[in-house]
């Protein structure tokens, strides 16, 4: 009965094998029955139930072929509307086809067959969807002369299952079903890292305020399919970060292959101590694959770890020296239940107890950490060895009951522990601690995070996000970067203009010089100087025009200085 049975609750009732007969109760009304049996015609009958009587059915059933997809073929060659590479593989990129075979598994011959497909994937779009068959003789098989086309979308990822389902009927009408599935080999680009080249500064390998560096982007492609002509585009919205360069290219990425791209990035001479820079990396292919991968940059020299990545030998376990051996640390997406937060603090995912998940190794969670346990969550061991005055700096949303314990333990020495009458946070929190009695010069550094809790109610616990142990936190060495440039001063003025300004530069020492004008995610748009200038005070005119003489729509701009020492920026309003 499709009204009842098609929404999944119940299955089609199947009839005695001994007598062709069934009982089903139903509520008095109206109902239209769908009554199939292989080899037989099916048919729709509609039946009124009563509620005074049993009400019967008594129907004959005629005989008719049977008909079944027996086969489907992937066309993936280049030919008429097919492009492909032949391989036998659904790949991205190319126009696909399905070559059908039908088999009538009965002796009755079917007239005018047909078959219609329907995907019940996102990831597909038919092109075409059904073909004729003609006569299918009994207990024979027919191959379509016709084709379905489809496409596959460019976001699909490798090792995707795609079903089909499959309507066949012939000249009586439609009788039959089925289904079949089709594989799906895709790239998958992932990055593996980002070496920073700061040879131009204090070869420190770490972007500096005020330094030009170059970024090797390096890419692996761990999916079942080659990309062709992959262009990086590496992008940010950070407004101290900037990408001097234009999008890369190579000829391909194979499978199990890792390319690398350069990039020139600099990072202002103002920008705060410990900061992050998020970055997204575009890939466009001749396949049209086109995911975006991100990527962080920052000036932090030590120790980052924002839980994007995995766990990333991070370890966690209960100490097993309390009544509840239980462990419920998590890594994912904090739900918001009880005290808990909705959101990571940057990214998606944090560490923390209990995070909420509706289903998480078969079980359900409350949000709540449980009563009488002891647990830890360890990170793994960092060099500190060339560090000085080393501080470990945390993001924080912790919630205890009286009497349960948050502590923060560094080397086995207590750094941090919650208030006994307990703790409230209804925010997410900085916090920042000295380690640098432990730390400085240590080259095997271990943070453990600890709850232990008692037998009254419980709360949310611990929330944790954005760690970092990096030296000049504390103590007398400063949070300002080694690398101090000879380039002095960058400056415009008017500033907003409309018709003119003028760019004044001072250089503290001879160097090559250069000088461009950039829109605000980093493009250049015109280069005003590219030579070897002399130390002191030089001064140029930009009309507010491109390189192609246009004049440019009003917004901000960037003047970007650029020399042997170093790099300044400075803002432009054009009016």
């Amino acid at each position: 009965i499709p009204a009842i049975d098609d929404q999944g609750k119940l299955m089609p009732r199947l009839a005695n094998e001994g007598f062709g007969r069934f009982y089903r109760y139903l509520a008095p009304g109206e109902y239209r029955l769908n009554i199939t049996a292989p080899g037989y015609r099916s048919q729709l009958v509609d039946v009124t139930v009563s509620a005074d009587a049993l009400t019967e059915l008594d129907l004959e059933m005629a005989p008719g072929p049977l008909l079944e997809l027996e086969s489907h073929a992937l066309a993936d060659e280049t030919a008429g509307q097919l492009v492909g590479n032949n391989d036998g593989k659904a790949n991205l990129g190319e126009k696909l086809g399905f070559i059908l075979s039908l088999a009538n598994r009965q002796t009755i011959a079917a007239q005018g067959a047909w078959l219609r497909i329907e995907s019940l994937s996102d990831y597909v779009s038919l092109l075409t969807d059904s073909v004729f068959f003609g006569t299918v003789e009994g207990l024979n098989s027919v191959t379509s002369t016709d084709t379905i086309f489809f496409e596959v979308s460019s976001d699909c990822p490798d090792e995707t299952i795609l079903e089909f389902a499959v309507v066949i009927g012939d000249q009586e009408g439609a009788g039959w079903s089925g289904s079949f599935a089709q594989e799906v080999y895709a790239p998958k680009l992932e990055i593996v890292d980002a070496e920073i080249n700061d040879q131009a500064g204090n070869h420190n390998g770490i972007i500096d305020n005020g330094e030009l560096v170059l970024v090797t982007v390096r890419i692996n492609n761990s999916g079942r399919q080659d990309v062709t002509n992959p262009t990086l585009n590496l992008a940010t919205d950070d407004v101290y970060f900037m990408v001097l360069s234009e999008p890369q290219s190579v000829e391909a990425l194979t499978q199990n292959e890792t390319v690398s791209f350069v990039f020139e990035v600099s990072l202002d001479q103002q920008a705060p101590a410990l900061h992050i820079g998020h970055f997204s990396g575009q890939i466009n292919s001749a396949e049209g694959y086109a995911p975006s991968l991100l990527l962080r940059l920052s000036n932090i020299n030590g120790f980052f770890d924002d839980f994007e990545n995995g766990e990333n030998g991070w370890t966690h376990a209960s100490y097993q020296n309390s009544f509840n051996h239980h462990d419920d640390w998590m890594l994912g997406e904090p739900q918001g239940k009880t005290s808990d937060p909705s959101r990571a603090y940057s990214g998606l995912n944090c560490w923390g107890t209990d995070l909420g998940f509706a289903d998480y190794n078969g079980d359900s969670w409350d949000g709540n950490y449980q009563s009488n346990m002891h647990t830890y969550l360890r990170s793994p061991v960092i060099d500190c060895s060339d560090m000085q005055d080393v501080g470990l700096q945390f993001q924080r949303w912790l919630n205890l009951r009286a009497s349960d314990a948050g502590r923060v333990i560094v080397n086995g020495e207590l750094v941090w522990e919650s208030a006994r009458r307990g703790h409230s946070d209804s925010e997410w929190y900085q916090e920042r601690i000295d380690i640098s009695a432990i730390a400085d010069g240590n080259s095997a550094v271990q943070l453990v995070f600890e709850l232990e809790t008692n037998q009254s109610s419980n709360l949310g616990g611990w929330n944790i996000d954005d760690v970092i142990v990096a030296g000049g936190l504390y103590g007398s060495t400063s949070s300002e970067p080694e690398f101090v440039h000879s380039l002095h001063t960058l400056s415009v003025f008017p500033n907003p203009f409309a018709e003119v300004t003028t760019i004044q530069y001072q250089l503290g020492a001879d160097a090559h010089v250069r000088l461009g004008i950039y829109t605000a995610n980093g493009q250049l748009i015109r280069l005003m100087l590219n030579r070897n200038m002399v130390a002191g005070n030089h001064a140029l005119e930009w009309n507010g025009k491109n390189h192609l003489g246009e004049k440019l729509p009003a917004g901000m701009y960037f003047g970007i200085l650029i020399s042997d020492h170093g790099v300044l920026r400075q803002r432009i309003i054009l009016q």
